[in-house]
């Protein structure tokens, strides 16, 4: 993601849950790309541990859709 990665906090703070607990965080977080090249972060919510994922569009931003596209390039070559 680049500099835009700086945010990372904000991606990981700010997800819907109904368990109403605040300061929750994302936790056990595996991050997936989808075919646009937008992110998906799922995990569970630290308040109350039920699955819960942030999606973050990132492929209509050209400056983003290289770094996705960067990333999918080294998951084939470390493969």
């Amino acid at each position: 993601m680049g500099e835009a990665w700086e945010h990372r906090d904000m991606f990981i703070d700010n997800f819907f849950c109904t368990c109403g607990v605040e300061n929750r965080k994302l936790i056990d977080i595996k991050v997936y790309l989808n075919d646009i090249n937008d992110i998906i972060l799922r995990g569970n919510c630290s308040g109350c541990r039920t699955i819960a994922a942030r999606y973050i569009e990132t492929g209509e931003n050209p400056e983003s859709a290289k770094a996705g596209k960067r990333i999918r390039e080294m998951k084939k070559k470390s493969r």
